[in-house]
């Protein structure tokens, strides 16, 4: 009997269906241990860098699981996942059941597909210990940052720093402050619409004499413009600029394009889209989800072609599309594409998980077409007074990609203004100017980040790796340091861009993405036995001991200009004031977001309301005023609402507001108050008693947590 161990019980079904009976199927449930949660874990007295891990509490059970069934099997094949996190994984497990590391069978999974698993079984290798070692000093460094720089930072109230956190952090508050000290500046655009139908727009030329369209910069120079200009005049046609445009389409997904994109198209944030892919992938419909190499297997490029000619017959490119992973990808990882001709009717019922795969097969067979192909036309033109005019004309003649997948165009990028319709002009042809239009413009900052956006930029940037960008961007949220606002917009909280004031005045080096980038090509050094985890880590904890040393002193210093967020009067800056007035102070309140949702604040003694309370107070002042009394207890009612089951519509009624005490209610209608003179009333009950919860006892731990480090593996065990 063989032992196949995956690191997900949900591939451990579709597994079933390419092995025979001679295999039994484990799963490790993701990592199984880590460093202690209440020691550092590291031996840094000695200087040995020893790691000492624990097996996690909840998977006590887990581990016992895999022990029985290696304790049956004959062989024992270790599947966890193609990355650094996967091998560190099967290390873990290797060592936890007794295993020989240097003898053990490794297998990669990149899809789950009965060829592909079929090719791993036939091919297995040993763990690689040059990974093992990436994923140690990946993760003592990311401990050891933690560990000692988070107490300097928790005596100004702060929560936590860590080695990706906060350069993402850094982007947010950095992108913040831009857009704060944004200085807007008002131009005008100056067009001519032609009585022909088209319009042109005023033009100058540049210093390597070819002529752009030019935005007037001031009233003045629009004045001195519309001073030799008039409806009605000529406009002479000096040059036509006639050229084919190709638009090429994008390479297949990443981990990082394909979490921008979901949330663009699909409105997903980035955990969502995580999971979603990682349902595709134990399920066998897409290859590994964790990559941020855009290379495209023979196998997967022969997928595209068949697909394309029965689908989309003279769209497919006479030779296939080679896309060059970056200099940084990982090893042997390919784009995200399907692993089958299409899958859509196995995923009919799951709406989300339907809708993320035909994103991510029509992008990638359109990695396979032929470019779209636009006729361009620049016409420049000159009036009577010599000032220069273009048309820009811009009609597409072949859809190519576009046929299978539209692209979505960045927040930021300026749309292009074109006549999209051609012009039948030649040299010296005259337009008569119907009007002239000066619409005002102003320039604009850019723009917020959202936590899909932020992926990409800290990708772009050099933070994390595709296994690690959701938790990266996700986590500063989670602690509070910046905050979701409308349309998913990132705005940092007064804790952010107190963290980042901080760290830039006492340890600027490791707010900057500069410093965790250099750490990654560190890591792929390891990978690649260009180095080791003692010889690295040793080098590496020296200086950061020195950094660490060297800022106490600002530190210190600091201290006393930052008191803790507790201690400091609140900040109106950045505030929005709303229509709410404090309770006590009758002060209004400033509108801001919290981790539970919306509340406000009153800038004069600091009371915090909820929205949902003055929601309820509000709806009772209205009970008051209306007369609306409980019919069994007569207290004030509030209006509550509920969602119909069958009509799913919204419906409103009054409740006691003395609810769960009294659960007294009645129709929103009549919308006016009952005349509660005549009404009779109802006789007064007493109001239920009720039971208070026992206490929940802590539960029992059944397993103690196993220590065990490089030389002492497995304490106790």
């Amino acid at each position: 009997m063989k032992l196949l161990i995956v690191e997900s019980p949900n591939k451990i079904k579709k597994l079933r269906t390419f092995l025979d009976n001679s295999w039994t199927l484990g799963a490790s449930v993701g990592h199984i241990c880590d460093l202690p949660q209440k020691d550092i874990g590291i031996d840094l007295e000695e200087g040995t860098f020893a790691q000492k891990y624990q097996v996690y509490p909840d998977k006590s059970k887990v581990v016992d699981s895999l022990k029985n069934m290696a304790a049956k099997a004959d062989e024992v094949y270790l599947a966890s996942d193609p990355d650094r996190e996967g091998e560190a994984i099967a290390w873990h497990v290797a060592r936890l059941l007794k295993l020989d590391i240097k003898k053990i069978p490794r297998v990669c999974f990149f899809s789950i597909t009965k060829e592909e698993v079929a090719r791993a079984l036939a091919a297995p290798r040993t763990i690689d210990l040059n990974l093992v070692d990436a994923y140690k000093t990946r993760r003592a460094v990311d401990r050891i940052f933690g560990y000692q720089l988070s107490p300097a930072i928790q005596r100004f109230g702060l929560k936590s720093a860590g080695r990706c956190q906060t350069p993402c952090l850094n982007i947010v508050v950095q992108r913040e402050l831009e857009i704060r000290n944004f200085n807007t500046r008002k131009y005008y655009a100056l067009k001519a619409f032609y009585k022909d139908g088209f319009f042109s727009e005023y033009a100058r030329e540049d210093d390597k004499g070819n002529f752009k369209v030019t935005k007037v910069q001031s009233d003045e120079e629009l004045q001195a413009l519309m001073a030799q200009l008039h409806a009605s005049e000529e406009h002479t046609v000096v040059n036509i600029n006639a050229y084919e445009e190709e638009k090429r389409p994008k390479p297949p997904y990443i981990t990082s394009s394909i979490i921008t994109e979901a949330a663009a198209k699909l409105h997903f944030k980035p955990a969502r889209t995580t999971q979603v892919l990682q349902s595709l992938f134990h399920k066998g419909h897409i290859t590994y989800i964790r990559t941020d190499s855009t290379e495209i297997s023979d196998e997967g490029l022969a997928l595209a072609r068949s697909v394309l000619e029965k689908e989309y017959p003279g769209l497919v490119m006479e030779k296939p599309v080679r896309y060059t992973a970056k200099k940084s990808a990982q090893g042997a990882h390919e784009c995200i594409r399907p692993t089958h001709a299409d899958d859509s009717s196995e995923l009919a019922g799951d709406r989300d998980e339907l809708a993320l795969y035909t994103l991510i097969r029509t992008r990638f067979l359109a990695s396979q077409c032929k470019p779209q192909i636009f006729k361009r036309e620049d016409i420049l033109f000159v009036t009577g007074a010599g000032i220069n005019f273009l048309t820009r004309n811009r009609v597409e003649t072949y859809k190519g990609f576009t046929a299978v997948y539209s692209e979505v165009e960045s927040e930021e990028k300026e749309e292009e203004e074109s006549n999209n319709a051609s012009l039948d002009l030649q040299t010296d042809s005259v337009c008569v100017v119907e009007k002239y239009e000066t619409p005002q413009l102003e320039t604009k900052p850019p723009t917020r980040f959202k936590l899909s956006t932020l992926t990409k930029e800290i990708e772009k940037q050099g933070i994390g790796r595709p296994s690690t960008f959701s938790t990266i961007v996700q986590t500063p949220l989670d602690r509070g340091y910046y905050e979701e606002g409308k349309k998913g917009f990132l705005f940092p909280t007064q804790k952010g861009f107190d963290c980042i004031k901080l760290l830039s005045a006492t340890m600027p080096s490791v707010i900057v993405s500069d410093y965790t980038r250099a750490l990654e090509d560190d890591l792929d050094n390891i990978s690649e036995a260009k180095d080791n985890y003692r010889n690295f880590i040793g080098k590496w904890y020296k200086d950061w001991t020195s950094l660490l040393e060297a800022s106490k002193k600002s530190f210190d210093s600091l201290a006393k200009e930052m008191p803790p967020p507790a201690a400091r009067p609140f900040s109106m800056e950045g505030a929005v004031v709303s229509k709410n007035k404090c309770p006590d102070c009758d002060v209004f309140m400033v509108s801001l977001k919290g981790k539970f949702g919306k509340y406000y604040k009153c800038p004069k003694c600091s009371k915090n309301v909820s929205e949902k309370m003055l929601k309820a107070k509000k709806s009772m002042e209205v009970s008051k005023k209306s007369g609306i009394l409980c019919p069994l207890c007569r207290s004030p009612m509030v209006e509550r609402g509920y969602k119909d089951k069958k009509s799913g519509k919204q419906m409103k009624f009054w409740g006691c507001s003395t609810y769960p005490v009294c659960k007294g209610a009645r129709n929103a209608e009549p919308a006016t108050a009952p005349q509660t003179k005549t009404e009779p009333v109802a006789q007064k009950t007493a109001a239920p008693k009720v039971e208070k919860p026992s206490p929940i006892k802590p539960a029992v731990q059944s397993q103690s947590a196993k220590d065990f480090s490089d030389d002492a593996w497995m304490i106790g065990a």
